[in-house]
């Protein structure tokens, strides 16, 4: 069997060409794209105290950290996302966190939300950006904000107080632009703006997507090999 081959990488965030199909109109992002486009974001605009938690950290956090564990101390505590100095949290949401039950259930993922998580002197504060009207993430955003809090407390040994915040609804109303209404909230609250994405910017997030996708394209075997012919014969002829 061939191993998928990798368009695009960013950090630790990869693309592969079969999930190029999903940048077309009607398609769903998945966990890939939306991860590779909120490293490129946080290389670009590298804003102190807040981090961008990688889906696939999320998943881990929510689904398979189970604080009966011996090790669930140690393990929370290994996470760097909890080191001392970060306090603002970006984490994209996904409908399969709403119970242990759906998480690797097949087509339970099928919408992304995003949960903005600030914590200031054991004061905790969140806003949770879902776009559609119905607010239909809300168990899946809340039982991640639980999770997510729970292993804050047990990596940093703190106590701090109850969470308070507000759902925000979106006006999404086709059933596929979801992820494309997190990355736009993502763009905004990393620089500066408060979210609430209108579906008025996404058509600039798509083109920033293209835009990373092409600057971080990875090469294949043979185009490195045409580039370094080129390279080659650019020094004899000069």
């Amino acid at each position: 069997m061939n191993n998928p081959q990798i368009y695009a990488s960013q950090g630790d965030s990869f693309v592969y060409k079969s999930d190029l199909r999903l940048l077309q109109h009607g398609n769903w992002l998945n966990d890939n794209l939306i991860s590779f486009y909120l490293e490129c974001l946080t290389s670009k605009f590298n804003v102190s105290n807040l981090r961008v938690i990688d889906s696939a950290v999320v998943s881990f956090l929510v689904n398979q950290l189970d604080e009966e564990e011996e090790d669930f101390q140690s393990e929370c505590s290994s996470m760097d996302i909890f080191e001392s100095g970060n306090s603002n949290f970006l984490i994209p949401v996904n409908s399969s966190y709403a119970s242990s039950e759906t998480f690797g259930e097949v087509g339970a993922g099928n919408h992304w939300s995003l949960l903005h998580i600030v914590i200031l002197e054991a004061q905790v504060s969140w806003k949770h950006y879902d776009s559609s009207p119905s607010l239909s993430n809300s168990s899946a955003a809340f039982r991640t904000l639980s999770k997510f809090m729970l292993c804050y407390k047990t990596a940093r040994k703190i106590s701090i107080g109850n969470a308070v915040g507000e759902d925000i609804a979106g006006n999404q109303t086709d059933g596929w632009r979801c992820g494309w209404y997190v990355l736009g909230n993502c763009s905004r609250i990393l620089q500066g703006q408060e979210g609430g994405e209108d579906g008025e910017g996404l058509a600039q997030v798509r083109e920033e997507m293209e835009r990373f996708l092409k600057e971080r394209r990875t090469l294949t075997e043979r185009e490195i090999m045409t580039k370094r012919r080129l390279e080659r014969f650019e020094g004899v002829s000069k």
